[in-house]
């Protein structure tokens, strides 16, 4: 064999080389073989699975017979699926339960169908132009949502036509956007139980739960019907069904947790009033209001044992006599540490850019954050609403009947309560409670223990503690009600932005909206206190001082953030800080209040703010008393000790900073609740257990101090953690969703009155008796149902308005106030020991 040329070698010894070896291969020429190169390319390609296809359909169309005979051999094999299908599919009415409405899954249907019936989600998938993993192929518009953002006919800001307008004064439209749709394995999923329910009625599993949907979202029952006609839900009985099937298994879950495992129980009432309309209008009466009652009863969470309800030995209703005063003194520590973590979070909120950076500032510093005290572990509380009741609880009679109704609801009688040596915890709001320790004082003389009730232990509930507390802070710092000129005064604000619904004494209804206002102006007074303690002009300025000295390379000191949070904290705090300035520190007698204040005392005479000292008038030397006294300012009214006194009693300052204090303590107040510590709530609840002594609400003051009775020395360490466990509920186990028993029960009023209405008509008592058990179960299944379909909802309610711009015009307002007052306190509270 000849020796193999370099490549560096001549073009006639490489080309020798070449023809040989060709040659000795059975070549003639390079051409010879580029020729079989390419045989070999049409035969691979000629086999190639693609090829083949396009083959075997030409044949196909080109013999219909032939056709005909494949699409019997597909329909044999997507029939054997569909039998699968319905095999699984196959769920009857009455065998629904909670669990299987409140865990629905669509990808558990798709992956059914996926090992099931392979070939028809394939053909589904062709049809609909997807591929194996439910994504559209290639990119055709119609598989995009168009939203386009133009302005409709009609909708302009102007009869002038914008067509005929200067360039720069034309409204720039903005371009449609295409967001992609991702719902199509769903669309198939459904498609595809489309088909198995009309093979087979019986197979109503995802119809059953989609009927439940429309019957739990209160669709009309033409609107149910109509779905039904499409085979999208089973019929409107059929979803009456599936509630009666589950409103029996929570009447048996009741059974067993309270007879079979004796677990402990609260009974919760409340008083649901609705306005029923009259079929004609009378000259006296257009509409009646239905005045009707809805229990309900929860297991908490608790962690007694042995036995596992509270029993007469836990409770010593002798121990309210060993209450003393020091059992309601507040923990002021742990007030200051909590207090400068929401003001941090107020800073936080309204200033994000600067205070990231502080963030980053700090390195490995951890955050300011609140130590849980006493806080539940995360588990939906079972919580079952009871068939409404008939009765009125406002009166002592019914409250009486209420009691025994719910004996028989619950298939319990006082004897066995009283034999078990029980004791039922109770719930609601105060009015309620106030009823029921009336009727139960009626029933104090009976000679028998289980007819007297006297083993039910009345407890308040907080939500509506927190709407006293709300109503107390407008009262105190809503100002003057005639001009509204009061600095920083809450009535002041309400009048600047139009709030109505802000007034002393507002109405229940209202009270989400009262609060929101108190929440805005506690962000504004303390955005505008922590201005004034920096010395900061304005909103930017303010933010510049945060962000200042947080960079590497800045040569400005650091401005001690938390620093100045825990001076503005200790000076709210702090009762010297409003001492301070009402007394005079060189004569040590009170300092004046701003003006003299007016009064008509004796005679017409006025009167001055001192201890009813006549003011000294010029014209007072002999003129008599009686009617013949002249009228009129004077020109000396003021006492010669408030001539002397040069300075006075700033009360917009003093105001600002109880209004901080209280706000602060109102927001933790809720935030312990939403948290789930209710060690922390019970913290809270005595700094409010002393305010409210001072005020108009006795009766919210006297259970207050019921509960510290009860916290301290009625209740044996049982029943303590029975109250720690049980006063907050959580309905669907996340995380700051914490509520309040009576809350809760405001929500079983909510759906119960979505059912249950006066314009039921014949459907009232199915509806009090049945819907109204599965309304809980109904609300959980509708949240799932949004969830497992990747629904875009924001919540139940109407979204909340972003209230920054309202607090930034709040800050301004009283930071020239604040600047003055506050910058003397932080004078006399900076060598204060931190």
């Amino acid at each position: 064999m000849a020796k193999r040329p370099r490549s560096t070698a001549s073009m006639d010894e490489r080309l020798d080389y070449v023809v040989i070896e060709l040659r000795a291969v059975g070549f003639v020429s390079g051409l010879d073989v580029f020729q079989a190169q390419l045989a070999r390319c049409r035969n691979e390609s000629l086999t190639h699975p693609m090829m083949k296809a396009m083959a075997g359909r030409r044949v196909l169309c080109g013999d219909p017979a032939l056709l005909d005979i494949f699409i019997d051999i597909i329909l044999e094999e997507l029939d054997a699926e569909m039998l699968d299908i319905c095999r699984i599919f196959k769920k009857p009415l009455n065998s629904y339960t909670s669990k299987d409405l409140t865990s629905f899954d669509w990808d558990k249907i798709t992956g059914i169908l996926l090992k099931k019936s392979p070939r028809l989600i394939c053909i589904l998938q062709g049809i609909c132009g997807l591929n194996e993993d439910f994504e559209p192929m290639g990119t055709n518009d119609d598989d995009y949502d168009e939203d386009e953002n133009e302005d409709e006919p009609g909708e302009g800001s102007g009869d002038e036509d914008e067509s005929t307008q200067p360039d720069e004064r034309q409204k720039k439209k903005s371009k449609p956007t295409k967001r992609h749709r991702t719902n199509h394995k769903l669309i198939v999923t459904v498609g595809s139980t489309l088909f198995s329910y009309c093979r087979n009625r019986r197979c109503n599993l995802v119809q059953g739960h989609v009927g439940n949907f429309l019957l739990a979202s209160q669709a009309k029952k033409k609107l149910h019907s109509t779905f039904n006609q499409y085979g999208l839900c089973v019929s409107y009985e059929g979803s009456l069904r599936v509630a009666r099937a589950v409103a029996k298994e929570m009447e048996a879950e009741i059974h067993r947790l309270f007879f079979m495992e004796k677990r402990l129980c609260v009974w919760y009432w409340d008083n649901m009033v609705q306005a029923q309309g009259n079929k004609k209008n009378v000259v006296w009466k257009e509409r009646t209001m239905l005045n009707e009652t809805q229990p309900y009863v929860f297991f908490p969470n608790t962690t007694i044992d042995s036995p596992r309800y509270l029993i007469e030995a836990d409770i010593d209703r002798t121990g309210a006599k060993r209450l003393k005063a020091s059992d309601c003194i507040p923990d002021l520590d742990s007030y200051l540490s909590d207090c400068a973590v929401h003001v941090y979070r107020v800073l936080y909120r309204h200033f994000r850019g600067p205070m990231q950076k502080q963030v980053r500032s700090r390195g490995d510093a951890s955050l300011p954050t609140i130590t849980p005290v006493r806080k539940l572990p995360l588990q939906p509380t079972q919580i079952y609403p009871l068939p409404t009741i008939d009765l009125n609880e406002a009166s002592i009679k019914d409250t009486i009947a209420i009691v025994e109704d719910i004996h028989r609801k619950l298939g319990v009688t006082p004897e066995e309560i009283a034999a078990d040596e029980m004791v039922i915890s109770t719930r609601g709001d105060m009015m309620t409670m106030n009823i029921l320790t009336s009727a139960l004082f009626q029933r104090s003389d009976c000679v028998d223990y289980s007819s007297s009730f006297g083993y039910l232990d009345p407890t308040m509930g907080h939500f509506h503690m927190g709407m006293k507390i709300c109503e107390f802070m407008v009262h105190n710092y809503y100002g003057r009600k005639q001009d509204g000129k009061d600095p920083a005064s809450i009535n002041r604000f309400a009048k600047m932005f139009g709030e109505t619904k802000v007034k002393i004494g507002f109405n229940a209804k209202e009270f989400r909206h009262v609060d929101g206002f108190v929440q805005d102006k506690l962000d504004a007074d303390v955005i505008a206190a922590c201005m004034a303690l920096t010395g900061s002009v304005s909103f930017e300025a303010f933010g510049k001082w945060l962000s200042d000295g947080t960079e590497e390379a800045s040569t400005t000191k650091k401005n001690d953030v938390m620093g100045m949070i825990d001076m503005l904290v200790d000076s709210v705090f702090n009762p010297t800080s409003i001492q301070r300035t009402r007394y005079n520190e060189k004569t040590g007698k009170p300092v004046a209040t701003p003006g003299p204040k007016r009064g008509r005392g004796r005679g017409g005479r006025g009167i001055s703010v001192t201890e009813g000292q006549r003011a000294a008038n010029n014209d007072d030397r002999g003129r008599g008393r009686g009617r013949g006294r002249g009228r009129g300012r004077g020109r000396g009214s003021a006492t010669a000790a408030e001539a002397e006194t040069t300075d006075k009693r700033n009360i917009p300052f003093e105001n600002s900073m109880l209004f901080i204090r209280d706000g602060l303590m109102y927001r933790d107040f809720w935030d312990s609740i939403r948290t789930g510590d209710t060690g922390r709530l019970d913290n809270n609840l005595k700094y409010w257990t002393v305010l409210f002594q001072a005020s108009s609400h006795t009766r919210y003051a006297k259970e207050l101090i019921h509960l510290r009775a009860c916290l301290t020395h009625i209740w044996s360490e049982r029943a303590k953690k029975v109250w720690y466990e049980s006063t907050v509920l959580n309905l669907f186990g996340h995380d700051g969703s914490w509520k309040t028993d009576d809350e809760a029960g405001e929500d079983v009023v909510l759906e119960t009155k979505k059912v249950a209405n006066p314009s039921t008509g014949v459907a009232g008592k199915h509806n009090r008796d049945v819907m109204v058990r599965v309304s809980m179960i109904n609300r959980l299944s509708r949240k799932n149902m949004y969830k497992t379909s990747n629904t875009p909802t924001t919540s139940d309610h109407s979204t909340l308005a972003n209230s920054q711009k309202h607090v930034q015009h709040m800050g301004r307002e009283s930071d020239a106030r604040a600047k003055t007052i506050l910058s003397s306190t932080s004078r006399k509270t900076a060598g204060r020991k931190e």
